[in-house]
């Protein structure tokens, strides 16, 4: 059991430094790409216990606008946070991505 609680802490430590290094990197370049120091862009996961288990919600507010849902933004919107996200990914390496997925 032991050798179990290692993994999962290990599993869970992998997977944090990932989503902690996405985490900050998605807002600087969110902002840089949306040409706004507004323009937010945030991560959290849905299962802070065990992170990998569940999703990841990812929202954006645009530069000048409220707070919607992911859903609820224009196309534009939508086409920049998901550059603002592949682009702070290139850094993760394969390992970390396959330690964190589900089995």
């Amino acid at each position: 059991k032991t050798i179990l609680n290692l993994f999962k802490r290990k599993r869970f430590d992998r997977f944090m430094d990932a989503f902690e290094h996405v985490s900050a990197k998605i807002d600087e370049i969110y902002k840089h790409l949306a040409n706004s120091p507004s323009a937010q862009a945030f991560l959290g996961p849905e299962n802070p216990e065990e992170p990998y288990l569940d999703g990841i919600s990812y929202n954006c507010v645009a530069p000048g606008k409220r707070f919607r849902p992911m859903d609820n933004l224009s196309g534009g919107e939508k086409t920049v946070a998901a550059f603002s996200f592949t682009f702070c990914n290139p850094q993760l390496s394969a390992v970390t991505i396959l330690c964190s997925g589900r089995n």
